[in-house]
């Protein structure tokens, strides 16, 4: 009985000590998102910050909830937006809009992060007077 329990107390500490040196060693940054993650709506994503422009509403790192937007009506003032870059294409940015204004049909959006001094200026295609345009919008924060 007693070697039972023995046994029993050993094997236990060593699945114990695994699994807790487990967590221990995890970097949670690595872990696939929706491993930690309750699943979205088809037109909801989680997208992981990878800088801190937006401090501190938004820290890097963090873990956002967006909902696909493409129509720029639907974007207003102050709401936070995930959007292309327009000079590098596989680049998503996340910052909020400062300013809204409609050019030729289209929806043009001023960009500011909130720990930066000064609105974005952008350049290139879908972009005008610095603004970018609704083509290259991805998404609004959410959560």
């Amino acid at each position: 009985m007693r070697k039972a329990v023995l046994i029993t107390v050993f094997v236990g500490s060593v699945l114990a000590s695994g699994i807790l040196g487990f967590f221990i060693g995890l970097n949670y940054e690595n872990l696939p998102l929706p491993l930690l993650l309750p699943p979205l709506p088809g037109d909801e994503f989680y997208l992981k910050i990878g800088s801190g422009s937006m401090e501190p509403a938004i820290s890097a790192g963090d873990t956002i909830r967006v909902k696909k937007v493409t129509n720029g009506s639907l974007i207003e003032v102050g709401d936070i937006i995930v959007f292309k870059s327009p000079r590098m294409t596989d680049e998503q940015i996340v910052h909020r809009v400062a300013a809204k204004e409609l050019h030729d049909g289209l929806w043009y959006f001023q960009t500011k992060g909130d720990a930066n001094l000064s609105p974005d200026v952008w350049s290139g295609e879908d972009t005008w007077n610095g603004m970018i345009s609704e083509k290259l919008l991805v998404g609004k924060i959410i959560l």
